[in-house]
């Protein structure tokens, strides 16, 4: 049985995570100041995966990232609601936190 966790894949087929890194801009994966991958904050997957978190109340979702370039294990980021930023998506969001009432 899995553990109680929401899941998403993402398949990016054409680059390694390094490479993908390096040339595209839209990337959802980023390096931080100690140089560790993550994703983005401001990516869209990033407001995906705080959204379903929030609309499931799992306690954590397990971001996995694989490429068919890499021989190596699937990038994967451990992501627990960040209550902060959801306040301020439905904030900034009305439509949103109607949709949230509204269930």
């Amino acid at each position: 049985m899995f553990p109680a966790a929401a899941v998403l894949q993402v398949w990016f087929r054409d680059l390694s995570v390094n490479e993908a890194l390096n040339t595209l801009a839209e990337f959802c994966l980023e390096k931080d100041e100690q140089g560790s991958i993550r994703l983005k904050r401001d990516h869209t997957l990033y407001y995906q995966v705080q959204m379903q978190l929030f609309v499931t109340e799992k306690p954590y979702c397990d971001f996995t990232l694989w490429t068919e370039r890499e021989n190596t294990s699937p990038f994967v980021e451990h992501v627990t609601p960040n209550r902060q930023y959801f306040k301020i998506m439905v904030n900034s969001e009305p439509e949103v936190g109607n949709m949230l009432v509204s269930v």
